[in-house]
């Protein structure tokens, strides 16, 4: 990856992991996290619901089903370009906070809360073994 290729991925880096928004305003879907303001993680079940409304906005794509049978899925945002970043938010279903965080930073980007820099897409697999109910 030449220099420009490793700038544009610290910066889509540095946007995603730039910590988490304020709760969202008006009529903009939520996490499970959100609603109960930090009481609890988004279920699975949550988080396909928040997934199929962001649908309408960027492309959500299922490219697996568990061994549980629950859906595995991949969001791309950006149109495109030299760049591509690919985030893996939670290795483990155990380990949800980065979860939570893509999920946001992808409600964000689907709104015009947050953009995503010229050239550049992103990839982001919210969870790689979605064990959790």
């Amino acid at each position: 990856m030449g220099i420009s290729g490793k700038l544009a991925a610290l910066t889509a880096a540095g946007l995603l992991l730039s910590g988490l928004p304020a709760l969202a305003t008006g009529d903009l879907p939520r996490t499970g996290f959100e609603l109960s303001k930090g009481a609890r993680w988004t279920t699975m079940a949550e988080e396909h619901q928040l997934l199929g409304q962001l649908g309408r906005k960027v492309n959500v794509s299922k490219i697996g089903t568990s061994v549980q049978g629950r859906p595995i899925h991949l969001v791309r945002v950006g149109r495109g370009g030299p760049t591509t970043v690919l985030f893996l938010c939670s290795q483990h279903g155990d380990e949800p906070a980065g979860r939570e965080a893509c999920l946001i930073k992808i409600r964000d980007l689907a709104y015009g809360k947050d953009s995503v820099p010229p050239g550049t897409t992103l990839f982001v697999h919210s969870e790689r073994q979605p064990r959790r109910a």
